[in-house]
């Protein structure tokens, strides 16, 4: 996999400003990989990879054992953020994998399509997300 045709490469990936929510971000993060990532991240190699775009693109550490004590409530719940982003790769690659008329590195007449905006909608307790078509590559 050449990482220059996909953005992806961890020396290009661009952390997501505080600007947005926190929610945004965290679907931004998760979501700005292309599926083939998710598709290939059961090696270490390819997870390593991804994890680390992941965790760039949100602002935290990589995701590591729990420490005991934290020294501050940002280290605290950063270190927690970066597993709760783990769990969250680890939940949708095993969906895609599962993913009935999957051929090779994508689904089966399906299209490439990225996270454009994330709503919050309080009143509905919900998240609207609005995807955009692209090109395959993460050109929309």
């Amino acid at each position: 996999r050449d990482p220059s045709q996909n953005g992806d490469d961890v020396t290009t990936v661009r952390r997501i400003p505080n600007s947005l929510g926190p929610s945004e971000r965290f679907y931004a993060a998760l979501l700005s990989s292309p599926i083939c990532h998710y598709e290939s991240s059961s090696s270490d190699d390819d997870w390593t990879e991804l994890m680390s775009a992941v965790c760039t693109r949100a602002g935290v550490p990589f995701p590591a054992p729990l420490p005991a004590q934290s020294p501050n409530p940002a280290a605290f719940y950063a270190a927690r953020a970066s597993l709760v982003l783990e769990e969250s790769r680890c939940l949708l690659a095993n969906a895609l994998s599962s993913t009935p008329g999957r051929t090779g590195s994508g689904f089966g007449g399906g299209i490439n399509v990225v996270l454009t905006r994330v709503r919050e909608k309080p009143k509905k307790l919900s998240v609207a997300l609005q995807f955009c078509k692209t090109d395959g590559y993460g050109g929309v």
